[in-house]
């Protein structure tokens, strides 16, 4: 389990009443309590395996797999990266490198970014760790770059659910030489058009001539 304190809470706006998840997970031991309105409704003992449920809750609102739950919310989650550029990639352009690090639990994580094997510094002072609907965290670190061909670019993350660290990388490949082609493509089909044109004018003009 991981070394965690974390408290959820949902405020119910109509009465002003907040139901609250305190997950505290341990390497031997841990609980996940459950609070309405600051009132105990239930906690999981990991030790005994169970759920201890307050004697005022009718049996009625007892979730069934209210232990299950608590294991889930206890369980590291690894890191996913995604790693993309904000715009299309063009030498000598500058541009944004976006690392997407998703489905990760507990919200504790350090990201470094590498160009070409060397660590590069960032301006991310403060990263906002989002919730997902599932439990886990998401967020997003960003580097500011000129693209150079060849250049490859690395967004590392150490979690404590992973035993090394983890980087997902971006190549870069410039744009600039498909839009070479494209323009010789350009000029090409231009002169053919304009060759046509004139072969049919002569084609044309030879008609009316042998007419004449």
């Amino acid at each position: 389990c991981c070394v965690n304190i974390l408290i959820l809470c949902l405020t119910i706006h109509t009465k002003l009443m907040r139901l609250c998840h305190t997950t505290s997970c341990f390497k031997s031991s841990g609980q996940v309590i459950v609070t309405f309105d600051g009132d105990e409704l239930y906690h999981a003992d990991f030790k005994k395996e169970e759920i201890v449920w307050e004697s005022r809750v009718p049996t009625s609102f007892h979730f069934v797999h209210a232990y299950q739950y608590a294991v889930y919310l206890c369980l590291c989650k690894l890191p996913e990266l995604i790693v993309h550029s904000r715009n299309d990639v063009i030498e000598q352009i500058e541009n944004t490198l976006i690392c997407f690090i998703n489905h990760f639990f507990p919200p504790v994580i350090k990201t470094k970014w590498t160009k070409n094997g060397i660590e590069v510094e960032t301006e991310d002072s403060f990263q906002a760790f989002i919730l997902n609907p599932d439990g886990t965290f998401h967020l997003f670190s960003t580097l500011s770059f000129i693209a150079k061909d060849g250049d490859i670019y690395g967004c590392t993350v150490e979690h404590e659910a992973l035993t090394e660290p983890k980087t997902e990388f971006f190549e870069v490949h410039s744009n600039q030489t498909d839009n070479h082609s494209f323009v010789y493509c350009g000029i090409c089909l231009t002169v053919g058009f304009l060759g046509i044109a004139v072969g049919t004018f002569f084609a044309v003009k030879g008609n009316k001539y042998q007419t004449s």
